[in-house]
């Protein structure tokens, strides 16, 4: 059951009037915020209906655009490949391609998982050959773009839109671009390029943006800012615009304005603690900041590559990444050799989180009772309970408030749900048995129907200051 949306309205407001008897200068945090150039949620812009953007209650996470005002929400689960989308099968003449590319996207739409990672140029030293590049010709940049090739990739874009994929677009893969190296200056060319580029896809729903694949390879921070600027100059439709980096948790884009996603890259070689451990710790560092941003996992060395076709221990190490409350893109997940259950999983999770309040949520595995071994929560907005093995101790959760819930089991493999609505439970320590039709590998949430918390978790420093309410 989904939450209602009454719980966004006015958040920012609401969480700092709900927290004025919790902080000793409320005057000075509200003024702080206000000031501070950090708490923007992003330019102003024009959305398409049902577009994904950075949702303006909670710019941690994004939700899709609605002309009523009550945005709803988006979560990501799906490929993190194949990054070589665009420059698939076999060149004609024209540049254009004929390849797997629709299959694909066939694929996608019947599985359910919502995301694709690709690059718009990938000419060595990045990951492709001299030919994968959207010129006219690669030695007389200022020609500009193909058009047959930008037709092609508009047609295929087009259908991963309508079926409401979304495509993570980036600009240059990793060690690359046309325009020289890292601390260069970006100039009118380059700038043509961005434009051109932003002007061709801004009319999709779902689309976000990223600068680069492990930017610092071929660009500095200040490039990055310089692009990111064109991006949001260009696209009065405020996508949201992503950064990619070399392995590490820390975004070093936290405190600038404008760039709205860190697309993480962690090498656990396949250890699903170890993964979840470190995603809980982005989100955390990002909560921490001064400023909120989106946090996704895009790739991770030993999930797909060291797991798959493991069907059951991809899905594990997938849904240990989400319980740290951040998205999820499988690197090497190329779609058109991934087994469709891996794929429907996937689908599966897109299905079980966008019914739930996941954006409001944080990682309190600390509250972990009887088999749960993950836990979102947020006091008064609700629980998120997860076991990869749910026996006769059930999913529960310790120091529960005494409030009517909304109780719905999940099951991750088949996707069967069993929904118990307005169930009163008292507080405390409370734990819940399996029902029959749910397997062992269980997903518990409960939403808290009480009214006892009217805003999700705020920007800046109001939320900062409010870290004791939850």
């Amino acid at each position: 059951m989904l939450l209602p949306r009454r719980f966004r309205a006015g958040a920012a407001r609401r969480a700092e009037v709900g927290c004025r008897a919790l902080i000793a200068l409320p005057l000075i945090v509200a003024l702080a915020c206000a000031l501070s150039a950090a708490c923007s949620a992003g330019a102003a812009g024009d959305p398409r209906e049902g577009q994904i953007i950075v949702d303006p209650d909670n710019p941690a996470a994004f939700a899709r655009y609605h002309e009523t005002g009550e945005p709803t929400t988006v979560f990501l689960a799906g490929p993190g490949d194949p990054e070589d989308f665009l420059y698939r099968g076999s060149r004609e003449a024209n540049g254009t391609r004929i390849g797997d590319q629709d299959e694909i996207i066939d694929r996608l739409i019947a599985a359910g998982a919502n995301t694709l990672f690709m690059e718009t140029y990938r000419v060595p030293p990045g990951d492709g050959n001299e030919t994968h590049h959207p010129f006219v010709d690669r030695a007389r940049l200022e020609l500009g773009l193909n058009e047959d090739v930008m037709q092609q990739w508009q047609s295929w874009l087009a259908r991963l839109d309508a079926a409401e994929i979304a495509t993570v677009l980036c600009l240059y893969d990793d060690a690359t671009t046309p325009f020289g190296g890292a601390g260069r200056i970006i100039g009118e060319t380059e700038r043509q390029y961005v434009r051109a580029m932003v002007s061709r896809f801004k009319g999709m729903k779902n689309l976000i943006w990223c600068i680069a694949e492990e930017y610092s390879e071929a660009n500095s921070t200040s490039n990055v800012v310089d692009l990111a600027a064109v991006v949001r100059t260009e696209d009065e439709r405020a996508h949201p615009i992503a950064v990619h980096q070399v392995d590490g948790l820390s975004f070093d884009f936290a405190t600038t304005a404008g760039i709205d996603q860190f697309l993480v890259q962690r090498n656990v070689h396949g250890d699903r603690e170890a993964i979840h451990a470190d995603m809980a710790t982005a989100q955390a560092t990002m909560m921490a900041g001064a400023r909120r941003y989106n946090v996704a996992l895009t790739e991770s060395g030993g999930h797909y590559d060291a797991l798959a076709p493991d069907r059951e221990a991809t899905r594990r190490f997938s849904w240990a990444a989400a319980m740290a409350g951040t998205y999820v893109m499988v690197l090497d997940m190329n779609v058109i050799d991934t087994p469709a259950a891996i794929l429907e999983d996937h689908g599966r999770m897109v299905n079980f989180f966008e019914r739930t309040a996941f954006a409001q949520l944080v990682s309190r595995d600390d509250l972990a009772l009887g088999d749960t071994r993950y836990v979102l929560a947020r006091p008064g907005v609700g629980y998120i309970l997860y076991s990869e093995s749910v026996g006769s101790a059930g999913l529960g959760a310790r120091d529960l408030p005494a409030a009517r819930y909304d109780v719905q089991w999940y099951d991750p493999q088949s996707g069967v749900t069993e929904v118990t609505a307005g169930v009163s439970v008292a507080g405390g320590d409370r734990v819940f048995s399996r029902p029959d039709g749910i397997g062992s590998e269980a997903v518990l949430y409960l939403a808290d129907q009480s009214g006892l918390a009217t805003a999700p978790l705020a920007p800046c420093a109001v939320a900062v200051a409010c870290g004791a309410c939850f």
